[in-house]
């Protein structure tokens, strides 16, 4: 087998066999996926896929198949609220054969299992410029997400209908005029859960976010009582006003309807013997509760169960200064340099400022010495602390530490 195709980070295993089966002209979908992964009734749609050895070895991939699952599957997300020995059986399965949704409690979800085959039409347009090739991101393919977390506009979904069913090898093709919501604060809720699952996607799974991380951050939130038991009724309340913008969407729809009872599901969240849920519940969490994905892993980090057999994910490696100006040269935009480095905007903004290049954004209110107080503050404070006192953002506060961690720009800015 002389065809080579490489994966693009964050296109999804779907996108991949698809790419190989229009590359290659087979009439059946069915004969590519036995030949390239060992399977013929495999399903491709799965973010969570099997027989990832076997088609690792066929793309002769460096990395093999643990490349294909830190950068191309939903392990990292799921792996976020998984303890070491799931972690592990949910590995195996992906790489060998298995049924890795049942083994991480998706078929129980009130979410569901599905995946879908949805595209943002700005990040079509430039995978053509960029790429040559219209991908699927596998951030853009799960239940619940509907806006694209790099543009904020709505996703195109192309249905299943084809005789083959989601076995079906097509790519998204025709650049569909953007589209979104009408309602300001349904965009602001899609938008906030789409960027959390990105965040998710791209970190490498450390600490478990489980109620053991939980009940100490509704600690600091004033939501246990002084005989340690939370107050549901508060938590409750402030998890359905979040939700109720999205009642119009059937998958929150039924979240909310389901948030009552004798054991609703955002108690059974926070209980530190409950097990598995669906990470777009916690996110809605985090959204109730003025949190972000950063500050929870940083809190599971600390907090809870480390994994004791780590993935090996690829790090970035930060570029020299002359690299990186030329590359945003090039590129027009810090997003557009970030989506092509394979990196989030964070990380190329804090590269940026680390070598001292100009952000042409970068928020005038944050003079020098308002930077070195926030420093200053982190020492004392939580990030979302310091993020109140000071009037910014958690992603701000973070970007200064982030910063400061380079020893030659605490030099200048102390």
């Amino acid at each position: 087998m002389t065809l080579t195709v490489i994966p693009v980070r964050g296109e999804s295993i779907y996108s991949i066999l698809s790419r190989v089966h229009t590359i290659e002209g087979r009439r059946s979908p069915l004969d590519t996926l036995r030949i390239w992964t060992g399977v013929r009734g495999y399903k491709p749609l799965s973010g969570l896929p099997t027989c990832l050895a076997e088609f690792s070895r066929h793309l002769k991939l460096s990395g093999g198949a643990q490349r294909l699952i830190s950068n191309h599957t939903h392990y990292p997300l799921f792996a976020h609220f998984l303890p070491s020995q799931r972690r592990k059986q949910l590995l195996e399965a992906m790489i060998h054969h298995g049924s890795p949704k049942a083994r991480v409690g998706l078929l129980r979800s009130d979410l569901g299992a599905s995946d879908t085959r949805r595209y943002c039409p700005e990040c079509l347009a430039w995978d053509l410029s960029a790429h040559g090739v219209a991908l699927w991101h596998r951030e853009h393919t799960l239940p619940g997400t509907e806006l694209c977390p790099e543009h904020g506009i709505k996703l195109i979904e192309v249905p299943v209908t084809a005789k083959f069913g989601e076995r079906e090898l097509i790519l998204p093709e025709g650049v569909t005029p953007a589209q979104n919501f009408n309602s300001a604060p349904v965009v602001d809720a899609l938008f906030f859960i789409s960027q959390q699952i990105k965040i998710l996607l791209e970190r490498t799974p450390v600490g478990v976010i489980d109620g053991k991380v939980y009940r100490e951050i509704l600690r600091e939130e004033g939501l246990i009582t002084k005989k340690g038991s939370v107050r549901q009724r508060s938590l409750v309340k402030a998890i359905t006003a979040w939700l109720k913008p999205l009642h119009g969407i059937s998958e929150f729809r039924h979240l909310t309807s389901t948030i009552n009872g004798d054991r609703s599901w955002p108690a059974d969240l926070v209980d530190v013997h409950k097990g598995f849920h669906h990470p777009i519940k916690h996110i809605v969490l985090w959204g109730a509760l003025a949190l972000d994905a950063q500050s929870i892993l940083n809190s599971s980090a600390a907090i809870g169960e480390q994994l004791l057999l780590p993935l090996a994910f690829e790090k970035p490696i930060r570029p020299s200064a002359d690299y990186l100006q030329e590359f945003l040269d090039q590129s027009g935009s810090y997003r557009r340099a970030a989506k092509s480095l394979g990196v989030d905007v964070n990380t190329l903004l804090v590269w940026a400022e680390a070598e001292g290049l100009p952000i042409k954004h970068r928020t005038k209110s944050i003079t020098p010495e308002k930077r070195g107080a926030i420093k200053r503050d982190l020492l004392m404070h939580p990030v979302s602390v310091v993020a109140q006192l000071h009037r910014v953002s958690v992603a701000t506060v973070y970007r200064i530490r982030r910063v400061s961690s380079y020893p030659h720009i605490q030099s200048k800015n102390n």
